[in-house]
């Protein structure tokens, strides 16, 4: 048997309550490996005493491939304090992207 190495995957969701947590996320998703580097993406302008969530975050999951897998059919659709999850893996931010895009073209 195989062990398979474990990545840092950074991974998007979407659909999340407004008041959501970062220990909220690591604990709901940390079946599937370590989850670390949670930024929950906030509105500019608080309602009442404090800024809420925007509906999305970014975190990153160390995980295997096959894991990573088996954690993306688990998640993404399911419904979560009323709200239905859309997980993907995140896109490199816009100058990252181009970027690469630059140094392929060489």
């Amino acid at each position: 048997m195989t062990t398979e190495e474990r990545k840092l995957f950074r991974l998007h969701v979407g659909g999340l309550p407004p008041n959501i947590s970062a220990e909220d996320i690591r604990t709901r998703f940390r079946h599937f490996g370590d989850v670390c580097n949670v930024e929950i993406l906030l509105e500019k302008f608080p309602v009442g005493e404090q800024r809420q969530c925007r509906g999305f975050a970014f975190f990153s999951l160390l995980s295997t491939d096959s894991l990573l897998d088996r954690f993306l059919t688990t998640y993404n659709g399911c419904s979560w304090r009323g709200r239905k999850l859309h997980i993907s893996i995140a896109q490199p931010d816009f100058e990252l992207r181009r970027q690469k895009e630059l140094t392929e073209s060489l």
